[in-house]
């Protein structure tokens, strides 16, 4: 046996019970219960399968010998510098365990040698190896996440659909559906009056707990009556009777069968408010609703409010009696104690200044002699004279304009005496006038303009 460090390391040069772990093993294609090395050295060169057949057992071609004149087990010669890995990319480690040590002949001693398993050993290759292409994990998953996300929206909503349509929870008549909604608007139990309706809603911000609750809480609703003995083919038209604070209110519901359940067609009120916030920001209850076209809301009582600099609303309080009647409201704003000190404060020396004027019809003041024109007076002469008394703007009526709400108008009787020479001067011209409305206007805060006629 070759011992040329070349070909064993150290820890494979000897073994110390006399036996070298790396000696070829039982042949796999030997015939049981034969020993394929009995009677032979252990490190003897020797053919393979001496003696025998490789191929016995395997299909031929009869007249064809697909290896004749070739020894399919012949090795290839390498020299000390084929040991390379780099310098032979087909360089391949046998698996530990596995049959098959690594053979090949020493180029000097015609010796074949066994290559221990962590060795390497050349296997000529038509094709250099290459790694299997990995694959796109990360779309993968994504797909499976996608695919997860919409079977778990259509499951909860097959769920909803079965508990609220399909279920044998539900309300089992009609007059059942209205009394478990009343009762339930009554507690502020949102999830369930919302469940016995039937109608799509898109904004829940207000069919919530929270806001019913706040709905009830000056204004609760009690004593709730549904009679029995009303329609029950569906759809059927129930009505019932319950206060809302201290207000009797008469609700006719229609309720229909869906599935195995009873559900009212309309359970809250969708109320446009479009051209309240066009001409004005206004909050419900705290909330801005600025940006909507409509709220739904649930029976009950909210507070209107609005962000318009010096307004304040009159009757803030939207009266919702029953889901499908109409909204109780007369509303308004009035100006601000703010507001007022402001257009005081502008509209008296607004008014002197008008009457200093030597101007037949002097501007931004709203009143004047309208045929100026046609009347010749020396421009010198003219005097404005206020004959009544100096008015307090602070004690007006202000009323705020519904279309702008940045325009404020009050009553105000106010005489004033207009005298002129004509331009001989020899002739007086005079005329006394009476106005009647002061008008502010405050879309700017910081030039309010007043206007008296």
């Amino acid at each position: 046996m070759n011992n040329d460090p070349r070909w064993y390391p150290d820890e494979y040069r000897g073994d110390p019970a006399g036996q070298d772990p790396y000696a070829p093993g039982p042949d796999p294609y030997a015939p049981r219960g034969q020993d394929p090395y009995a009677g032979q050295p252990a490190y003897a060169p020797q053919e393979p399968y001496a003696g025998q057949d490789p191929y016995v057992g395997q299909p031929s071609h009869p007249g064809q010998d697909p290896y004749a004149g070739q020894d399919p087990y012949a090795t290839q010669p390498m020299s000390q510098g084929d040991m390379s890995l780099d310098s032979h990319p087909g360089l391949f480690r046998p698996n530990p365990g596995s049959y098959g040590h690594g053979f090949f002949e020493d180029p000097q001693s015609q010796e074949t040698v066994v290559m221990p398993p962590d060795h390497y050993y050349a296997v000529p290759l038509e094709h250099e190896p290459t790694e299997p292409k990995k694959r796109k994990k990360g779309v993968v998953l994504i797909v499976v996440l996608a695919s997860l996300l919409a079977l778990g929206i259509v499951l909860a909503a097959g769920v909803l659909l079965w508990t609220k349509v399909f279920s044998n929870a539900g309300a089992q008549s009609a007059t059942e559906a209205v009394e478990t909604y009343l009762t339930a608007l009554a507690a502020g139990d949102a999830p369930t009056a919302l469940a016995q309706t039937a109608q799509l809603v898109e904004d829940t911000t207000f069919l919530t707990s929270e806001f019913l609750s706040a709905a009830q809480r000056d204004y609760p609703i009690t004593n709730i009556k549904v009679p029995e003995g009303q329609q029950t083919t569906s759809p059927a038209q129930i009505t019932a009777t319950y206060n809302l604070g201290d207000v009797e209110v008469e609700a006719h519901f229609t309720v229909q069968q869906h599935g195995f359940s009873w559900l009212l067609d309309g359970g809250f009120m969708n109320l446009n408010v479009t051209d309240l916030v066009e001409k004005l920001p206004l909050s419900l209850n705290g909330v801005d609703v600025s940006t909507l076209s409509t709220v739904a809301l649930f029976p009950g009582v909210y507070t209107l409010e609005t962000s318009q600099p010096y307004v304040t609303m009159t009757d803030p309080e939207l009266v919702i009696n029953f889901p499908e009647g109409s909204p109780a409201f007369t509303w308004g704003v009035n100006l601000t104690d703010e507001a007022v000190t402001m257009i005081s404060e502008a509209a008296a020396p607004h008014l002197s200044s008008c009457l200093a004027r030597l101007e037949m019809l002097p501007g931004d003041c709203g009143f004047g002699i309208a045929n100026s024109e046609q009347t010749q007076v020396s421009v010198d002469s003219i005097k404005w004279t206020l004959t009544s008394a100096q008015p307090d703007f602070t004690t007006l009526d202000w009323v705020v304009d519904s279309t702008t709400f940045n325009v404020a108008e009050a009553n105000l009787e106010m005489t004033i005496d207009f005298d002129a020479l004509t331009p001989n001067r020899r002739n007086f011209f005079e005329a006394s006038l009476t106005t009647h409305t002061v008008r502010a206007d405050f879309s700017d805060l910081d030039n309010i303009q007043i206007l008296f006629f």
